[in-house]
């Protein structure tokens, strides 16, 4: 059986983090989800995601940081 690639996804409306975990759930990934920067940050590298879906509007540390 194939692993299920992980996905973290930093988001910070509630609603869009939900949307986003649920769909890539209904795909087949295993998804973790953070609402800000430096919460991503911590849990990409205990966790170690194959991909990252970020919002570029964060506060205090955007997207693009």
């Amino acid at each position: 059986m194939t692993k299920a690639r992980r996905v973290i996804v930093c988001e910070d409306e509630k609603d869009g983090a939900e949307t986003y975990e649920t769909l890539l759930r209904l795909c087949g990934f295993e998804v973790s989800s953070c609402q800000e920067a430096i919460g991503c940050l911590r849990k990409a590298r205990e966790w170690s995601p194959d991909a990252a879906i970020i919002d570029i509007g964060l506060p205090g540390m955007d997207g693009y940081e």
